[in-house]
């Protein structure tokens, strides 16, 4: 018995591949489960205690630092909404070539949850983004294009899946 060499099957395959990966890095779909989002280069987590940003911190389970997360309008698009604030994820112009992440209750922005680890918002088509790949507890998260850095990697956990 041979190989399957057909260059079709293969691509069935990858893409198949590629499917399982991204359910198995979020299943989204829990509705009213909390999980955290935390930066792979910095292991801190996207945190919003202080008005109008967002930024990396040490994870202590506080409200500001559980997010939900909410089917948007497509499959495979979500609201990523604050559970101490109650309002999702938008962003703010910052620079000409950045944008920095807010809450605003009047946000209807969507963002992806990709396969390599990215956040991408669906508007800007730019990748939620720790400031200048800084691994300091405070640094502010934006929006910025794809770049391939681990500044733009980021992992979901349920609340109640750390060990301290």
């Amino acid at each position: 018995m041979g190989y399957v060499t057909d260059k079709r099957y293969s691509l069935i395959l990858l893409i198949v591949a590629c499917t399982i990966s991204v359910s198995a890095a979020c299943d989204c779909t829990k509705e009213d489960e909390l999980y955290s989002i935390r930066g792979i280069s910095s292991g801190l987590v996207l945190d919003a205690s202080i008005p109008d940003q967002i930024q990396i911190q040490h994870y202590t389970g506080l409200p500001e630092q559980l997010w939900r997360f909410e089917r948007g309008s497509h499959a495979g698009l979500f609201r990523i909404v604050n559970n101490a604030t109650g309002t999702p994820l938008s962003y703010k112009d910052y620079a000409e070539d950045y944008y920095m992440l807010t809450v605003n209750e009047a946000s209807k922005q969507e963002f992806m949850i990709n396969a390599k680890g990215t956040i991408t918002n669906v508007e800007t088509t730019w990748n939620m983004d720790v400031f200048n790949d800084k691994h300091n507890a405070g640094t502010r998260v934006g929006l910025y294009p794809e770049n391939g850095g681990t500044a733009q990697q980021f992992i979901l956990q349920e609340k109640y899946s750390y060990t301290t």
